[in-house]
């Protein structure tokens, strides 16, 4: 599969604005996006079977998920703890999974989301790194990265 990085960007900058009310970019200046926050992280992963094979991972910061929960859960934020950050963390990656495989015409079959440590090597179940994507929300900085299986790109262009 080719990564159309705009329509991705399209795709996540719509999710963003509907669901959370919230602006997501690229940063305006090389390696602004890529900043380090003194918040805490949550990383979320998505794997997708079917016509194309390829894994999704979101990260992003404690005060991104605080939101994301408000707007999808409609939960009081004040008394959150670890694993409800998580579960709303979780559900924008299964957002992002399910709206770009409708955009972009590619069905399958999405996993659960599963929490990854950000700080740790995601190797991608052995997929190839097809798109990274250094996003800022509002100011504060996110990731998406985009895996694919290198073997189904070569059986397709057979």
């Amino acid at each position: 599969m080719r990564i159309d990085e705009r329509e991705i960007l399209e795709t996540c900058r719509d999710l963003w604005r509907t669901s959370l009310g919230l602006n997501l970019d690229r940063p305006d200046s090389p390696g602004a996006g890529d900043g380090e926050s003194d918040e805490p992280v949550y990383a979320s992963r998505i794997s997708l079977s079917g016509e194309w094979d390829g894994l999704i991972a979101l990260e992003c910061p404690q005060s991104v998920g605080r939101h994301a929960a408000a707007m999808l859960f409609s939960v009081d934020t004040d008394a959150m703890d670890d694993d409800e950050l998580q579960a709303a963390v979780d559900e924008l990656a299964r957002l992002i999974g399910k709206n770009l495989t409708r955009r972009l015409e590619q069905p399958g079959t999405l996993s659960a989301p599963r929490a990854y440590d950000p700080d740790g090597w995601l190797d991608g179940d052995g997929r190839e790194n097809l798109a990274q994507f250094d996003l800022d929300c509002e100011g504060r900085p996110c990731r998406l990265r985009i895996y694919g299986a290198v073997a189904s790109e070569t059986a397709a262009a057979s």
